[in-house]
């Protein structure tokens, strides 16, 4: 037998549904509801998952990775002993695409979700570094200031070869790229230092196993 929780999870809240396999394949449902995304739902959510499933059994937390929104309760799920698995989403429409499943509510992909968690074996999720994080986090940055950036510039070029051109608006696009052109300099700087961080971490170790 087995038993998963399905989350359906977004900015402000999320629908979870618990689901049982029997050894036969037989699939229930067991509960439905929804939970506001923060520390109080989250508490809410792990009372009300433990009420109707089998304690002797290991209960299966199934996400789908929706931008960073489900990240806080991954955490805690993790923090707490359970078992968390988050999926991106191109596998979950794609499982519901080979079910050809149309319907796609909060309360049906969290029931799909939890089907994906019985049929699948899935790897728990772990917590990422603080540093991989930051890098993480730098990098999306670096891509959307450059966007920014490109976008600026040609926005400017335009400006300049209007007939009748507009001095204050000229202004604005040059300190817009100014202020962009600053950003990523400081970005990129930031990378060389975790990168020389790194190299020596990486040299460290290689140290230690010739030793």
């Amino acid at each position: 037998m087995k038993q998963a929780a399905g989350i359906d999870i977004s900015k402000d809240g999320f629908h979870a549904c618990l689901k049982e396999q029997a050894d036969d394949g037989r699939v229930k449902i067991k509960r439905n509801r929804s939970f506001p995304n923060d520390i109080e739902g989250f508490k809410s959510f792990m009372e009300w998952s433990g009420k109707s499933m089998f304690k002797w059994m290991s209960l299966k937390f199934v996400s789908e990775a929706t931008g960073c929104y489900y990240e806080d309760l991954a955490y805690f799920l993790h923090d707490n002993g359970q078992e968390a698995c988050v999926v991106l989403a191109n596998r979950i429409r794609h499982y519901a695409r080979s079910l050809n499943v149309k319907n796609r509510t909060d309360k049906a992909d969290a029931a799909l979700i939890a089907d994906f968690g019985l049929e699948r074996s899935l790897p728990a999720w772990q917590p990422t570094s603080s540093q991989y994080k930051e890098l993480r986090d730098l990098c999306r940055e670096l891509s959307s200031i450059k966007k920014d950036l490109t976008c600026a510039k040609c926005q400017l070029h335009a400006v300049e070869h209007l007939h009748h051109k507009n001095a204050r608006v000229t202004a604005l696009k040059a300190r817009q790229i100014g202020f962009y052109t600053q950003a990523t300099e400081e970005i990129e700087k930031l990378f060389k230092f975790y990168n020389l961080i790194l190299l020596i971490m990486s040299l460290t170790r290689s140290a230690f196993r010739k030793k």
